[in-house]
């Protein structure tokens, strides 16, 4: 508020929109869990990350201990923000994401953060044998 109060007034109400912007994901991330159905799997956290992953895309479901990406694989991969990652998912075709304030990414690669990722990679592996038996 020394230099200028509009400048202030704007940076309050930046910092409000912050605030309301990270309630809102949290939200999302209690509201739309990762779903596993026999077609595809629905992934979406928070408002950081919406994707639809066909079963028979799938290439393999593994759990990892995450190393830092090269800027080559940040741009074909997808991961979460803040948290460091313990599955990935490869895909045989690239899909397209839809991340923060609806910008599309086309990937191959997806990193997740899982309560229970082993169950995870259990459940997928499961579908995966019944799309490839079929």
């Amino acid at each position: 508020m020394q230099w200028s109060h509009t400048v202030a007034w704007v940076l309050s109400l930046g910092n409000i929109y912050v605030i309301i912007l990270l309630i809102a994901d949290y939200r999302a991330m209690s509201l739309n869990p990762i779903l596993v159905s026999k077609q595809e799997i629905r992934i979406q956290y928070g408002i950081q990350m919406l994707s639809y992953i066909e079963i028979d895309n799938i290439e393999s479901v593994s759990m990892i201990k995450f190393e830092k990406l090269t800027k080559k694989d940040l741009k074909t991969s997808i991961t979460p923000l803040v948290i460091e990652p313990n599955v990935l998912i490869r895909l045989k075709s690239k899909i397209t994401v839809i991340r923060l304030f609806g910008k599309r990414q086309m990937v191959d690669q997806v990193y997740l953060f899982l309560d229970k990722p082993h169950e995870f990679q259990v459940e997928c592996h499961k579908l995966m044998d019944k799309q490839n038996n079929i």
